[in-house]
């Protein structure tokens, strides 16, 4: 769970990165969408639902994505809004807000989780559930290396350089 929130934090990171950075390609709107159709196909290839499970499967896994993606967009945006943190040069009580913020998102993000398998029990097998999160995880892993390999554009230095 947690490494799935680590990850997840890290493409999101990566997204919003690779906005902020005038001399790469940007990551718009029709990108996002097509990374967003690609990981529909590749969901539903890794899961050979039925026409009927896939019918009420979509809707409650793109409202659970949308959720989860806004919470990691506030999460991004607290952090960054304020110029970041150092954790070199914060009090000891900003850095026990800090922590209990961390524990706080933690917890709604295992409550969103919770309630999300919760739904998705009623629609399809807990075998197909495990093939979800496999699945997601294969996905983000391709769409990483993909970004890891991708053409130069002028101007990219590239991880460490």
């Amino acid at each position: 769970m947690r490494l799935k929130l680590v990850l997840t934090g890290l493409m999101l990171f990566m997204i919003f990165g690779l906005q902020a950075q005038p001399d790469k390609l940007p990551l718009d709107g029709k990108v996002l969408k097509e990374i967003r159709s690609q990981r529909v196909a590749f969901i539903s290839t890794r899961l050979d639902l039925t026409p009927e499970e896939a019918q009420a499967f979509w809707p409650v896994y793109n409202d659970y994505s949308a959720k989860k993606e806004q919470a990691m967009k506030q999460r991004l945006h607290d952090v960054f809004s304020e110029g970041g943190r150092d954790p070199m040069r914060v009090s000891e009580e900003e850095a026990s807000n800090l922590i209990d913020e961390m524990i706080n998102e933690q917890t709604r993000m295992a409550s969103l989780e919770k309630e999300f398998v919760g739904q998705l029990r009623k629609i399809i097998s807990a075998k197909k559930i495990i093939k979800l999160y496999a699945a997601e995880h294969d996905f983000k892993r391709e769409i990483l290396n993909t970004m890891r390999n991708r053409p130069k554009v002028r101007g990219d230095r590239g991880p460490g350089r």
